[in-house]
């Protein structure tokens, strides 16, 4: 089984990507307590999505430098935008995903 010797990610709170901060993790729970930590969340993280909108059930699902997303809630809503060279005009997607549904 393979281990995660450091994973480096932005972290971002769910639905503002106007709060973010880098990590380096080892584990799903580190990434958690440090995504609550340095974004200052008033209630712990409890999940972490990819921008896709799945959920991170390890941190070797994590990019190399990739978007994370975190949320206390049982809903998350994820923002995306397009990058600003392809475009003039700021276009976000929401994305929400019901954690009452199955996968």
């Amino acid at each position: 089984q393979k281990t995660a010797s450091g994973i480096r990610c932005t972290v971002m709170k769910s639905g503002d990507r106007s709060r973010y901060a880098q990590v380096c993790v080892s584990s799903v729970y580190q990434l958690l307590d440090e995504a609550t930590a340095k974004l200052h969340l008033p209630i712990a993280a409890r999940r972490a999505f990819l921008a896709n909108g799945r959920e991170i059930k390890s941190v070797l699902e994590i990019p190399r430098n990739g978007e994370v997303f975190v949320s206390a809630q049982a809903e998350a809503t994820i923002v995306l935008m397009d990058p600003p060279e392809r475009t003039n005009k700021k276009v976000s997607l929401i994305y929400s995903r019901s954690f009452n549904e199955c996968d």
